[in-house]
């Protein structure tokens, strides 16, 4: 017999008889607080110049915001440093949300802080905040590059 993750709400079905874990899938949704913090990230690279910020030692973050910074891991817009522990970077998926230019899913199923899958209407960062700004205005508020690690 296989155990399946349940999609649905927590019920005696989304426990497995085996060990007692949950069996639950987590949905996440792409919220304006998360692009903010995304935002907040950013400046913290721009400020460092280098694409690797320590969240506690870099950032002024409340304990809310550090507490589901991971979240944006979720749907690629961050990555924890391979080089750096307890340190984030920016991917290329978050530049590219961050200028306007690639548009992300409403939400993200995780199982055991893993990602399943992404869902939903994918939508640029100006539709998710109900931009009224200019076309190019996320442009040229990230117009950076990063290439390895520093901002050129």
């Amino acid at each position: 017999m296989s155990i399946q993750p349940n999609l649905t709400e927590t019920t005696e079905e989304s426990i497995c008889p085996h060990c007692g874990s949950s069996l639950k899938v987590w949905k996440h949704g792409l919220s304006t607080g998360l692009i903010n913090l995304l935002i907040k990230f950013i400046g913290s690279v721009k400020t460092k110049g280098i694409n690797s910020v320590h969240l506690q030692k870099d950032m002024e973050l409340t304990k809310t915001e550090y507490n589901n910074f991971q979240k944006l891991h979720y749907f690629g817009l961050v990555a924890q440093d391979e080089k750096r522990t307890g340190c984030w970077v920016i991917t290329r998926y978050g530049g590219e949300f961050l200028r306007n230019e690639r548009a992300m899913p409403t939400h993200a199923l995780t199982f055991h802080g893993r990602l399943i899958e992404r869902q939903g209407e994918a939508k640029t960062i100006s539709k998710y905040l109900n931009d009224t700004f200019p076309e190019d205005y996320w442009q040229k508020l990230f117009n950076f590059s990063i290439f390895q690690g520093k901002l050129i």
